[in-house]
């Protein structure tokens, strides 16, 4: 054979080769038979909006996880994470996920989660909901984007210590910065204590507001006479939720508990101010 003979078949046989070779494969996927999937969130994930994403090995292998996704109409995005762990059978472990910005037009019941495993394989699962965390979820974030249309609502830095002779042992300012322009106005009905801070009249579980703000109005302060809610160095030391001040809020079609957090220079003077009167 001659040399043209020759690279005519070796081209030959490359091209045999060639198709004979396996085509490109998807990754794997599962319907998620042997796990089961559930969300929902802790209280002190509120604030810093992050969701927990259950999942229990029911099936009688192993389970070398490499991410979960999080889909719901509910936010703009997917939410993930990375952190990869081996799940064994009837085991079960919480993923915290960082949920991104809401969707105020969306609809709840069309949430997936997907778990890829270290192999490549996603399992594709339906999570339950037993505690209606999405729709809260929803509901504050959606809440939060009404007001914040209509003005924002700070806390102060610290505590005001003053005694008007009623008895108040000292002042929150929470200020009230309207937007220039708009056309809904924005009711406080009330704020509600907490476990480290009362009212100084009533009951000292709330303070009644009732006042409406409007855009276009002039910059105000709402004033809150504040005492400690009880005397126990414990509730100091083992606060989770006491700086954070639900407003009661109406504007539009929402309404509800518009939590309020402290900064840590208010967070450590309201410690500070409930140490003072109380002598501890």
């Amino acid at each position: 054979m001659n040399r043209a003979g020759v690279a005519l078949a070796a081209v030959a046989a490359l091209l045999a080769l060639a198709g004979c070779s396996a085509p490109t494969e998807s990754a794997p996927s599962s319907s998620g038979e042997g796990l089961e999937a559930r969300i929902f969130q802790y209280r002190l994930d509120y604030l810093p909006r992050v969701l927990e994403v259950g999942l229990e090995n029911t099936g009688e292998n192993p389970l070398d996880i490499r991410s979960v996704r999080f889909d719901s109409e509910l936010f703009e995005a997917p939410a993930f994470t990375e952190r990869g762990t081996l799940l064994k059978p009837g085991a079960v472990v919480d993923l915290r996920v960082d949920l991104p910005a809401p969707r105020c037009s969306g609809t709840a019941g069309a949430e997936s989660v997907i778990v890829t495993l270290t192999d490549g394989t996603e399992i594709s699962l339906v999570p339950t909901d037993d505690q209606d965390t999405l729709a809260r979820i929803n509901d504050e974030d959606c809440l939060a984007e009404a007001v914040g249309a209509v003005a924002t609502l700070t806390l102060p830095s610290s505590v005001r210590r003053s005694d008007d002779g009623a008895g108040a042992s000292g002042w929150l300012d929470i200020a009230i910065a309207p937007e220039a322009a708009g056309e809904t106005p924005l009711v406080i009905d009330r704020v509600l204590g907490t476990t480290l801070l009362s009212a100084v009249t009533g009951d000292g579980a709330s303070w009644p507001v009732d006042r409406v703000i409007r855009p276009g109005d002039e910059p105000s302060v709402l004033s809150l006479a504040v005492r400690p809610t009880r005397c126990d160095p414990h509730a100091v030391a083992e606060d989770k939720i006491g700086t954070i001040l639900p407003v009661e809020v109406r504007t539009g079609e929402r309404a509800g508990p518009l939590d309020l957090a402290a900064d840590d220079a208010l967070k450590s003077d309201v410690y500070a101010f409930v140490a003072e009167v109380c002598g501890f």
